[in-house]
């Protein structure tokens, strides 16, 4: 089934103004309902801003993103698990270790969502991030997902453009 959402922000207001969303090329509503499209932000925004929090967090402290695509309106909540010293492709890096829980309010599917064995707990997400100033997302692994995922880091890049593998 393809879907294409396109939703337009109000960056003054931190809101979402227009929801339009297709499928097979036909026109169809969002099941957010309006009152839920208030202070979000996009998924990429949420991610960046997510990721400028755990920064300045301490272990055990949480914070949370509002987030809405367009279809389903739901919270990012993470927690700074701890500090440690992760190895990834032979390379060692100070990383956070966090637990990232994705909190549904609108727009998913119950059936679905029950199948998948997600019950109250949302999804589920461990994330290890460069313990820098860049930030950078080392490992995201799901925790209760029906098919485990994880993504590594495949290259490093410097600002001069000079990319290399973590290993290297």
């Amino acid at each position: 089934a393809w879907h294409s959402t396109e939703v337009t922000f109000d960056p003054g207001t931190a809101s979402a103004i227009r929801i339009e969303a297709s499928k097979r090329g036909k026109a169809r509503g969002t099941d957010v309902p309006p009152d839920l499209w208030v202070d979000v932000l996009d998924p990429l925004t949420a991610f960046l801003r997510l990721r400028r929090e755990l920064a300045d967090l301490s272990e055990g402290a949480q914070t949370a993103v509002p987030v809405l695509d367009g279809r389903r309106r739901f919270d990012m909540v993470a927690e700074v698990v701890g500090r440690e010293k992760a190895e990834l492709d032979g390379r060692a890096w100070d990383a956070l270790r966090v637990e990232v829980t994705i909190v549904p309010l609108a727009g998913f599917d119950q059936e679905d969502w029950d199948e998948a064995g997600y019950g109250d707990e949302g999804i589920r997400l461990q994330a290890l991030i460069s313990d820098d100033e860049r930030l950078i997302p080392l490992q995201v692994r799901t925790l209760n997902a029906p098919v485990n995922l994880v993504f590594n880091l495949d290259q490093e890049c410097e600002p001069t453009g000079v990319c290399r593998t973590p290993s290297g």
